[in-house]
């Protein structure tokens, strides 16, 4: 036996959460890389130094977990508004069909 589940959506507040994580993506995006350029002329100045090596290797390291969630936030931005864009193509479409319905 097979269920119709019905979904509300709210187009407008969709393509405004997809806005706002593709802002929220911008932002973290802007960070990387993190202690730039001062971190590449600590690391010249003190080659020797295994905590200035260990501080760069660090920060590279959060530089690639910034750029994933940036890159999450994006996606999830664009399965947001592909999201908007099926449920106004399915209002479209069933008003479509609504008006050119046969009366009575």
């Amino acid at each position: 036996m097979s269920r119709t589940v019905m979904v509300g959506y709210e187009i407008e507040k969709m393509n405004a959460l997809a806005n706002y994580m593709r802002e929220r993506g911008a932002a973290i995006q802007s960070k990387v890389p993190l202690g730039w350029p001062g971190r590449v002329d600590a690391r010249k100045s003190m080659e020797a130094c295994m905590v200035a090596k260990t501080l760069d290797e660090t920060l590279c390291n959060l530089d690639t977990v910034l750029e994933y969630h940036a890159g999450r936030m994006h996606k999830m931005a664009e399965a947001t508004e592909a999201g908007a864009a099926t449920g106004l193509a399915m209002d479209v479409a069933n008003a479509t069909a609504v008006q050119q319905a046969p009366t009575r």
